[in-house]
């Protein structure tokens, strides 16, 4: 019973509120089969979370492994993105999921994700466990929604890995969208705390957020879980 009026309320969304593809701008759904083909002709290969460089798969190398040069300066030891943030699609995509609480795009995004890993051969060790990025409570509140956990929660049916909410955002920061990258890490120093921080020690880390810019909110919430005694940190993004 309740199954079918959901389905009726669904119906009359969809024909109140019909659905724009986030790439041509055709109704019929979030992606079309055109527009979702020419998304994945744009993933990027993985590469140094610090530099950028391009670092595939090796005989003994992690794909996107942090190279030598940058190991120094960073906690994160492998990062992977899989699309172009200049990418006008996938920039409507993520606007729709953070702001729209569009859940089916996470769903969508989570198998993208799944995809590339088979793609690029990416290999995570068999003890790890998935942590998003926290949002702090006060603006889960107001957004009702934490996008990078949706991610997660999508990409741990896909790979079989549980998620873990380890982290927590104990500071509200300013936005960062016009802040430099020096500013950034300042703004971000201290944001996060570990949550029952045995979970995790020894731990394999895959760290999921949405999008990465500078970086500053990765690396804050990696140096978190080293400090806490987490093993590697793998970053994952959507775009950057």
């Amino acid at each position: 019973m309740f199954a079918k009026i959901r389905l009726i309320k669904k119906f009359v969304l969809d024909l109140i509120f019909p659905e724009f593809c986030a790439g041509c701008q055709k109704e019929g759904g979030v992606l079309c089969g055109k527009c979702l083909e020419e998304l994945r002709r744009s993933f990027l290969y993985p590469k140094c979370f610090s530099c950028g460089m391009k670092v595939p798969a090796g005989k003994r190398t992690t794909a996107g492994r942090t190279c030598g040069q940058c190991r120094k300066n960073t906690s994160i030891y492998a990062f992977f993105s899989s699309f172009p943030y200049s990418n006008p699609t996938v920039k409507n995509l993520i606007r729709k999921l953070k702001y729209g609480r569009v859940n089916k795009i996470a769903v969508m995004l989570g198998d993208e994700l799944s995809d590339y890993f088979l793609k690029m051969s990416l290999k995570i060790p068999a003890d790890s466990v998935i942590v998003p990025i926290p949002l702090h409570k006060n603006r889960l509140r107001e957004r009702g929604f934490n996008q990078s956990e949706a991610i997660a929660k999508s990409l741990s049916e896909k790979l079989k890995i549980p998620v873990l909410a380890a982290l927590k955002k104990i500071k509200i920061t300013p936005d960062q969208t016009e802040l430099s990258g020096a500013e950034r890490r300042q703004n971000l120093k201290g944001v996060f705390s570990v949550i029952n921080p045995e979970r995790i020690k020894s731990k394999n880390i895959i760290l999921v957020d949405d999008v990465k810019t500078t970086g500053s909110t990765l690396e804050e919430a990696a140096r978190t879980l080293k400090k806490t005694g987490a093993k590697r940190i793998f970053a994952l993004t959507i775009a950057s």
